[in-house]
Parts: C-alpha cells; sequence; structure tokens
C-alpha cells in the first residue's frame, strides 16, 4: 500500500546545491523533506577539490562572470543574493576555518572537505530539518499545471507543494549523479540542452604522453588547436598521463574540445615549455648556456633546460647522440630542441568519460527558468538549482558557487510561494 506524505517544499537532492536550498528555506519554514536517493548526502561534495573541497574563490563577480557558461549573466540576481563572502561566513558561523590559496581559492582550512558537509549537515539538524537517504523519485504528476504528487520507487507518494530539483548533472555517477533529474524535468516539459563530459582529462594518440607519466609541469603555455586553428590557450598546470592529459590547465581546455573530439575533427593540444621567453630569447638562454658548459654531455645539457624525465624524451624525439658535449650541439640541433620546447604536439583522439569529468555541460535550458527566483516558467511550484541547471564554470570553486547561489536563491523563493499560497488559503 502507498504511503502518502504531505510536504511544504521537497528538495530533490542532498549535495551542495539541495543542501543551501533547504538552509535557506528553513529560514522561514520547517516543513520541508529532503530526499536523497543515495545512502548519504553529499557524496560528491566530499570529492570536490581532490576531498579538500575548494568552497570557492575571493575574485571580483566580473571574474566569475568570465569563467562561466554558457550564460553567466543569467547568475546575476543569485550572486547578488548569495555570493562568496555568504557561503564563507556560513561555515564561519558553523565554526569552519578557512585558508586562502594560489589564485585567491578557499579551502577549509584543515584540508578536509567533510568539515564542509558536517558543518552544512549541522546547521540544518540545528533548525531539524533531515535527509531522508535511500528514497528515490520515480515520477511526477501534474495536475492544473501543477506537480500535484510525487511517486517514489518504494511506493511512497509526496505531496509537496512546492518542489526543488538539485539532482546534479552526469559526472562522477558513483555519487549518485546520473541525470536522473533531466529526465523528471523533461517529463513536465522542459527543454534539455544535450549533456556532455566537461572539465575532464584528455586521451592523446601514440605513446608520448605515457613515456611522460607522472610528471608534473607548473605554468606551462597550453594551447588548444582545432583543425589546425587555434582556439584558446591558458598557463598553467598539467600532468602526464597513462592515457593522456590531465591537470587544471588541460581541464580548463577540455570543455572547447570534448564536443569537436566527439565529431571527429583534428584537435591537438601544444605545450610551450618556455611560455616566459620569445623564440630568440630562448636562443640566446641556449647559446649562454652551451657557452658555460662547453664539456657538458647532451644528457646533462637538456637536464638545465628541463625536467629529467623529459630530459630523456627529448634526446628521444630529436634522435641526438647522447654522447656528444655541449659544444657539439649546432645550430641545427638547437633550433629543433627550441621548436619542440616552444610546440610539443599531442593529438588528441579523446576524452574521458563522466565518471572522471568534474562537471556536466548542457541541462535545463536557463530560457526556461525565471533567474530572479529559479523557478520554472512552465510549471510554477518546481524550481532548480545547481548542476542540473545549463550552466558551468572553470574550476577553482566556480561551479560550486553556482550550486550555493542557486542552491540558497530557489530555497527562499520556494518558501515565499508556500507563504503566499499559505496565506491564501487562511
Amino acid at each position: 500500500m502507498n504511503i502518502e506524505e504531505k510536504t511544504g517544499i521537497l528538495i530533490i537532492g542532498a549535495g551542495p546545491s539541495g543542501l543551501l536550498a533547504a538552509i535557506s528555506a528553513s529560514r522561514f519554514t520547517s516543513d520541508i523533506t529532503i530526499a536523497e536517493k543515495m545512502y548519504a548526502p553529499g557524496r560528491k561534495l566530499l570529492l570536490t577539490g581532490n576531498r579538500r573541497c575548494n568552497i570557492t574563490n575571493l575574485h571580483p563577480m566580473d571574474d566569475f562572470y568570465k569563467k562561466i557558461h554558457p550564460n553567466s549573466k543569467f547568475l546575476k540576481h543569485a550572486f547578488n543574493v548569495f555570493f562568496a563572502e555568504d557561503i564563507l561566513n556560513l561555515l564561519h558561523d558553523c565554526g569552519v576555518e578557512t585558508a586562502e590559496e594560489n589564485d585567491r581559492k578557499i579551502y577549509p582550512k584543515s584540508g578536509k572537505a567533510e568539515d564542509v558537509l558536517v558543518a552544512l549537515m549541522g546547521k540544518l539538524n540545528e533548525r531539524k530539518i533531515y535527509v531522508t537517504c535511500n528514497l528515490k523519485i520515480k515520477s511526477f504528476s501534474l495536475k492544473n499545471n501543477l506537480i500535484d504528487c510525487v511517486e517514489c520507487e518504494d511506493g511512497t507518494i509526496l505531496k509537496p507543494e512546492q518542489i526543488i530539483l538539485c539532482t546534479g548533472g552526469k559526472s562522477y555517477p558513483g555519487t549518485g549523479s546520473t541525470g536522473d533529474g533531466y529526465s523528471l524535468a523533461e517529463k513536465v516539459g522542459h527543454c534539455i540542452i544535450p549533456t556532455y563530459a566537461n572539465l575532464v582529462p584528455l586521451e592523446t594518440e601514440g605513446d608520448n604522453a605515457s613515456r611522460l607519466q607522472g610528471l608534473s609541469l607548473g605554468k606551462t603555455g597550453v594551447s588548444l588547436w582545432i583543425n589546425n586553428k587555434k582556439i584558446s590557450e591558458i598557463k598553467g598546470e598539467l600532468i602526464f598521463t597513462h592515457f593522456g592529459l590531465s591537470g587544471p590547465a588541460i581541464i580548463n581546455l577540455s570543455r572547447y574540445a570534448v564536443k569537436d573530439i566527439d565529431k571527429e575533427q583534428s584537435v591537438e593540444i601544444r605545450l610551450d615549455l618556455y611560455p616566459q621567453y620569445d623564440e630568440q630569447r630562448l636562443d640566446f638562454k641556449m647559446q649562454d648556456d652551451i657557452g658555460k658548459h662547453g664539456k657538458m654531455k647532451i644528457d646533462n645539457l637538456f637536464k638545465l633546460w628541463l625536467p629529467a624525465k623529459m630530459a630523456d624524451f627529448f634526446a628521444e624525439e630529436l634522435k641526438i647522440d647522447r654522447e656528444l658535449t655541449a659544444h657539439q650541439f649546432s645550430a641545427e640541433m638547437r633550433k629543433r630542441t627550441r621548436n619542440l620546447m616552444k610546440s610539443l604536439r599531442f593529438k588528441i583522439i579523446g576524452h574521458r568519460s563522466f565518471k572522471e569529468a568534474i562537471v556536466t555541460a548542457g541541462g535545463i535550458s536557463t530560457k526556461e527558468i525565471h533567474s530572479k527566483t529559479m523557478q520554472s516558467r512552465i510549471v510554477p511550484n518546481l524550481f532548480f538549482a545547481g548542476e542540473i541547471l545549463d550552466l558551468d564554470g572553470d574550476t577553482g570553486g566556480y561551479n560550486l558557487q553556482i550550486a550555493y547561489s542557486t542552491g540558497w536563491l530557489a530555497g527562499e523563493s520556494a518558501a515565499s510561494n508556500l507563504y503566499r499560497k499559505q496565506r491564501s488559503l487562511a
């Protein structure tokens, strides 16, 4: 027999957007149900920032807009309502100390993502709002263009007044983020912008990357070329893996590469190992080092210019006799070495799956959502927040900030709707 339960606000998904929606709504009402299909809340939050949780960053709001795609200005109101300082104040009030690291990124001082989750859950527990785990939503039923009831897989029938859908995207599916919310939204009339794995490592042709496996490079010039045309370039860190290329620089450029890889376009990553030097200055440096170390073997000369593993790789790639000494290093050899240093090329033949993607691109079209409330333009008692939206940012805390801000606004708006409805019935 089905169990029917009435609730004021039903929040589906207990990730960062769902938890912030609940905290926001709980300022006005305790009539809140949080349904989480996994055995525990916040599974994906615990993985963020290499399990350290890059909470947010302290860049100005205008910089956030530059790092979020495809329609960052949709977030203008949400950011004005709840932004970086707000999530930090909330966490500080809960006893979480934070620390600023490179590029103004903010982490828990403890280095533990768990501290952020415990703080958010503690705030809800204070207000006697609890997460119901192992409760998966099966379907919505409409009546008079409103969601009238919600059927759960265990047979429970929920009768919510307002619903906030915070089920995430498809990235890291082992945490429960398997795209369930897209089908729920689509069945009540919403358009889903096609989804794809974003902020994801790239796979390369041949064995060049695997020969350098484990080597990390910092502040490298990294450019993306599609059909021999440069699309984007950044300076940053990268790591060579058994399958190809990873690390922040590669992952941030992947957003521009994934679609073209899937379309079988010619995609290439080019590395500039000396972005601080133009070709002429680099040549002067090489000549100067050769002049100072004329009797040095080629192997050791390369190690002056490159990490040891890459020095071996260069000697092999350039087919230079390692028994030669520096003063035998000809202008032609110098030119070939310099060219490889300034443009080390890797053909991209694929990308890793949603299992390794930091975030999902695509999702619920923002054209169908009121930016000032996160309310559906199609089903008035339905709201959205977090990764389910067609919004995604670069690495560095941008995606979590989207989740906090949209979750907070959705919770506040749903609570306001609930209050107005209850008042009209009084």
